[in-house]
């Protein structure tokens, strides 16, 4: 009955810190000002919430409460492009 009371009690906290996490489109953009490479910007604003593969390429989304952002990703170089 604890461990259930435990459970009840802590996925609320974790919604709440989730929440927490959220930001605009321009905070996330502004916290890579000045990076140039796919690893610059993933130590600044963290891994992409969804990745998708197309060979060699990759197109980055990031989910904000205002607008998604995407890059695309080729080796060592990024480029913003718009969200579809």
């Amino acid at each position: 009955m604890r461990h259930m009371i435990k459970t009840v009690l802590f996925i609320p906290i974790l919604v709440l810190l989730a929440a927490c996490e959220q930001r605009s489109s321009d905070e996330l953009l502004s916290s890579i000002d000045g990076k140039t490479t796919p690893a610059e910007v993933e130590a600044a604003i963290g891994s992409p919430d969804k990745v998708t593969a197309m060979g060699t390429t990759e197109i980055w989304l990031y989910e904000t409460t205002s607008q998604d952002v995407c890059f695309i990703v080729a080796g060592e170089t990024i480029i913003r492009l718009s969200c579809v």
